[in-house]
């Protein structure tokens, strides 16, 4: 019974444990805030590699919404409309499907109204583009 009793407290987490995961937590936090940042200030000013910014909002997205924050997520949305560039069709289809696979919160319909490249050139692309928003919304 004293070694169950052992094992267990050596289990149970200490508060050495939990102080270094919430001091990982903050700092995991605040470098994506910054990272947010940044993609905002390139997104809104798009460098001539406008496709690299889009890979990399392509990049934090899950991490965004897996951390549940949705004033970040709204941010980075509200600077994607505002570019004067829009992403490429696969990206805005792995935004898309990584939203649609959150169980909580409104990322898909933050999403509503981002147009892709594609979409911007092609009736049809445009069509598809809503058709494949319209089923991950159904989902």
């Amino acid at each position: 019974l004293k070694l169950l009793q052992a094992e267990r407290k050596s289990l149970l987490p200490s508060k050495q444990n939990a102080e270094a995961a919430a001091n990982a937590r903050h700092s995991y936090l605040q470098l994506l805030e910054t990272l947010v940042a940044d993609i905002c200030q390139l997104l809104l000013r798009p460098p001539v590699c406008h496709a690299a910014c889009w890979a990399l909002l392509a990049r934090i997205w899950p991490q965004v919404l897996t951390v549940q924050d949705t004033i970040a997520a709204g941010r980075l949305i509200q600077c994607a409309r505002a570019s004067t560039s829009k992403p490429s069709l696969s990206v805005w289809t792995h935004l898309v499907e990584v939203a649609a696979w959150q169980t909580c919160g409104a990322a898909l319909e933050m999403l509503e109204g981002l147009q892709s490249e594609e979409a911007e050139m092609s009736m049809a692309a445009a069509y598809a583009q809503h058709q494949l928003f319209s089923l991950s919304l159904e989902q």
